[in-house]
């Protein structure tokens, strides 16, 4: 097929089969010689998101895998064409700008420091130029995302060892350029507030390269101001978490001293958030008290005349611990301390004896207030209390007055976070009422992709019988379900690290599992009347045919935690289902085959070993299933040969397959 037929395919092609030859022929045109030349006819603007996209990943590909077929003299040309097509997406589609600036992020430090030795300066400098085709507002958000997805770049390179410490120290350096600006965009009186989150976000993308504490001490300071911004708490709690848990920050030890008072200064919000029960403000404030005394009490204990500075922060986290409300239903905050108390009951005991029973005499009426603390959490809740966290489930007719306030909610960003939540509770509390309301839910959870993340496995419990049981299953049309969600998408795409995987990617393939593991035992027998019974799919069929279709976007193969949770579902639904699985076994080992071949993880070889447990004694289901295992086979033979200690996690796990 042609470029074009094929990328129309692999998009667009309801049957899968012409789904699965387009992604085959397509994967061998992205490392072929001519990718470098059909990648910038597709990033033409006349083309559709997808297409663009498609191309910007061919180019990253080629760049971050292929670096030395790319001759030495066109590295600028290659440079100056990134940077042209940047410059034409800052006011385009952010999932292919994104791409893009993941591309020359890559080809940054492929060229840094001997071919381009100011990386970063020359990226600032550019984007300030003025450029009368391009909107300010538009390259400024532009420069960030480039700036934001370099140092997430870097984590995942394939960079040899002794040209990362090269390159990190070279970053490390650059953060002279970066910061600065980063500090003016923060300070701008009129800088818009979705500027400021993604100065947070790239601030919290750069601490992680180590840079030295001291050189952030503005940018954490800022941070501390923007907490008292409700649009930028959520991320000026992750750059703040993310400045003060560096490893290397415990050798700045004036600088941690300089944090205390702005983390006890944070006490009063932290008290008005627990007196109104604002969950989301007392967990991110608890977040930060705890970063900075669990990961330098040591450090902290050590400043003797600073004493009482640090008790008082102790105090504050002791606070946190006893938050009014039984965990984890009226609060979720006071488990992220335990682990602080062991930490600090260690690093007194470890030093010398005298100096040990100074900190003895201070710290233990602390621990003894711990104790009555953690006694009165570990109680239970009166019955009149508990009898109430189920009022709902117990008075179903009120489901009718509450359900359109919930889902009229759904629809306000000021209060999408609490309804989602109350959606979830409802649906889990009152399953057995929902099917009258199934019309309602599906057709709001399918215009609210936050919804469908959040609450889907829920839902899918909820509106698991009957005509429940098909609404339910339009949640998971491919159409639908792998739609491309721009902001969503484009998240992932600028998040080279699966450490810091946004919540979204993973939910949306993984809430299927919570569905099928739900431990209802009428799941099974539900599941399966429909077919045979209707015209309809499968809820089965429709969820494979929906993870076949995100295992077949490109996006799938850049990040690795795809497979990895389409697997997680199979492997749960394979458990929890048994013989009532069967029906789809050669489909799942097809699939499974393509996927294995494509992406080699251990979590395929595991879902084979179920497969192999479960299916393989039974003739009918054996052929599909030795024909999985004998390609399996190959390709992991085939990745020894390249070398078997790159791959131990295979090599375990595949030779746990064989002695099976």
């Amino acid at each position: 097929p042609s470029l074009f037929q094929a990328l129309h395919q692999l998009y667009y092609d309801p049957n899968i089969e012409n789904k699965n030859l387009a992604q085959k022929w397509l994967m061998q045109a992205q490392v072929s010689p001519q990718a470098w030349h059909f990648s910038w006819l597709l990033l033409h603007m006349d083309k559709v998101p997808e297409i663009q996209y498609f191309g910007a990943s061919a180019l990253h590909i080629k760049i971050s895998r292929y670096w030395n077929d790319i001759p030495a003299d066109q590295y600028e040309s290659l440079k100056s064409q990134l940077f042209t097509h940047i410059t034409r997406f800052a006011s385009g589609s952010k999932i292919v700008l994104t791409r893009l600036c993941v591309a020359l992020a890559s080809l940054a430090l492929s060229m840094m420091p001997e071919a381009w030795p100011c990386a970063v300066a020359d990226m600032v400098r550019m984007f300030q130029a003025e450029d009368s085709n391009v909107d300010g507002r538009a390259r400024c958000l532009a420069l960030l995302e480039l700036l934001t997805v370099l140092p997430e770049e870097f984590q995942t390179s394939r960079l040899p060892q002794y040209r990362k410490g090269q390159v990190r120290s070279v970053l490390a350096q650059e953060c002279g350029s970066v910061f600065p600006l980063l500090e003016q965009l923060l300070q701008q009186q009129d800088s818009p507030g979705f500027i400021k989150q993604k100065v947070l976000k790239c601030f919290s993308s750069w601490v992680q390269l180590e840079i030295p504490l001291m050189d952030c001490e503005n940018l954490i300071q800022a941070a501390f101001t923007s907490l008292q911004d409700p649009e930028l708490f959520d991320t000026a709690v992750e750059a703040v978490v993310n400045a003060i848990s560096q490893p290397d920050a415990q050798r700045y030890v004036n600088t941690l001293l300089k944090l205390i008072p702005p983390v006890l200064g944070l006490q009063e919000q932290l008290r008005q958030a627990v007196q109104s029960g604002d969950m989301e403000t007392s967990h991110g404030i608890c977040r930060i008290a705890v970063a900075l005394g669990e990961n330098h009490s040591r450090a902290l204990l050590d400043q003797v005349e600073h004493w009482q500075s640090f008790l008082a922060l102790v105090n504050m986290i002791m606070f946190c611990t006893g938050i009014p409300g039984h965990y984890p239903v009226n609060e979720t905050t006071s488990s992220l301390t335990l682990t602080f108390w062991y930490t600090l009951q260690d690093d007194i005991l470890s030093f010398e004896p005298d100096k040990q029973a100074v900190y003895q005499q201070v710290y233990r009426p602390v621990y003894f207030q711990l104790v009555d603390v953690l006694l009165h959490k570990a109680q239970f809740p009166s019955d009149e209390e508990y009898g109430f966290w189920s009022w709902l489930a117990d008075h179903p007719v009120m489901i009718n007055n509450v359900l359109p306030l919930v889902l009229q909610a759904l629809g306000n960003p000021e209060l999408s976070i609490s309804s989602v939540s109350t959606l979830k509770k409802i649906c889990r509390e009152c399953k057995y009422d929902l099917p009258p309301y199934a019309a309602n839910i599906v057709a709001v959870s399918q215009v609210g992709a936050g919804c469908r993340w959040t609450c889907g496995g829920d839902l899918g419990c909820a509106l698991q019988r009957g005509e429940g049981l098909l609404k339910a299953s339009l949640l998971l049309k491919p159409a639908e379900h792998c739609h491309w969600n721009e902001e969503a998408l484009a998240e992932v795409g600028s998040l080279s690290n699966p450490a810091a995987e946004p919540v979204q990617a993973r939910s949306s393939l993984c809430w299927v599992a919570e569905w099928v593991g739900s431990g209802d035992k009428n799941f099974s027998s539900c599941l399966w009347q429909v077919v045979g019974s209707t015209q309809c799919l499968s809820v089965a069929t429709v969820v494979l045919v929906a993870l076949t279709s995100c295992l077949l976007m490109p996006i799938a193969h850049a990040h690795a935690l795809f497979p990895q949770s389409v697997c997680a579902i199979f492997e749960k639904s394979v458990k929890t289902l048994l013989d009532d699985f069967a029906p789809m076994v050669p489909q799942l080992c097809e699939m499974l085959g393509q996927m294995y071949s494509t992406i080699p993880q251990v979590s395929a070889i595991e879902l084979t070993r179920q497969l192999v447990h479960i299916f393989a004694h039974e003739p009918a289901h054996f052929p599909p299933i030795k024909a999985l295992f004998l390609l399996v086979t190959s390709v992991t033979l085939t990745l020894f040969q390249q070398g078997p200690r790159d791959h131990p996690d295979i090599v375990d796990s595949f030779m746990q397959l064989l002695a099976q």
